[in-house]
């Protein structure tokens, strides 16, 4: 199962490029970032981490390279005021049950730069995660529908999908948050079989994150 989630969560922050020389104050933001993120121990203890990057720009800016042409927007979007960008991918396996947390946050200069960033991301998302599976050989036959859903009360401003994958002859739940707090945009997308991350408890992980991000990135 992480083969299908591992294109989705590339599809924002893939391939940063950066140039010589980190920017102090960019590394700084990388580093409260990384200890933001959730952990096996915030999931329950049957998880393990099987991916896990982290970024800071340097004196140059931010560049994204990405070769998913309906994920550009949401690119082209952060590199204009970009910091930091930290992601890991979390599963717990159980038999024939899966289940998987990919969590990714984006860090920008300022507040009113996080905006346009969240709705390039909400405004592309379906498409760019359709053309992400596509793109993989490892997701071919995958059946996936993605819909709005209605936004829990969280953070400055957030969006939320759910939907579902089908894959021979099985199938898997997926939710997806994706919440504004100060100059944070942090995205979590729960893929199981069980459907036990969704809902109540993919809205608690945000709630957890947000929670550690706001002392050093705003309320």
């Amino acid at each position: 199962m992480v083969s299908i989630v591992v294109p989705v969560l590339l599809l924002i922050g893939v391939g940063l490029v950066m140039a010589r020389g980190t920017d102090p104050a960019a590394a700084k933001d990388r580093d409260a970032a990384n200890t933001a993120l959730l952990t096996n121990s915030d999931l329950g203890g049957t998880f393990h981490e099987t991916a896990h990057r982290s970024f800071a720009r340097s004196r140059a800016g931010i560049r994204v390279e990405d070769a998913i042409a309906e994920c550009g927007a949401a690119d082209n979007v952060f590199e204009k005021d970009g910091q930091a960008v930290v992601d890991s991918i979390l599963q717990s396996q159980n038999g024939v049950s899966a289940q998987v947390i990919a969590e990714e946050v984006l860090i920008v200069g300022s507040p009113p730069s996080a905006t346009p960033v969240l709705d390039a991301i909400v405004g592309t998302l379906r498409s760019c995660v359709r053309a992400g599976l596509a793109k993989s050989q490892s997701t071919v036959g995958i059946q996936l529908q993605l819909s709005p859903s209605p936004a829990p009360d969280i953070g400055d401003r957030a969006a939320a999908f759910a939907g579902s994958a089908g894959f021979g002859g099985g199938s898997a739940a997926i939710g997806i948050l994706i919440v504004q707090q100060g100059r944070a945009i942090a995205f979590l997308m729960a893929f199981d079989s069980t459907g036990n991350l969704q809902g109540a408890r993919l809205e608690s992980s945000m709630h957890t994150l947000l929670g550690r991000l706001a002392p050093t990135f705003g309320p």
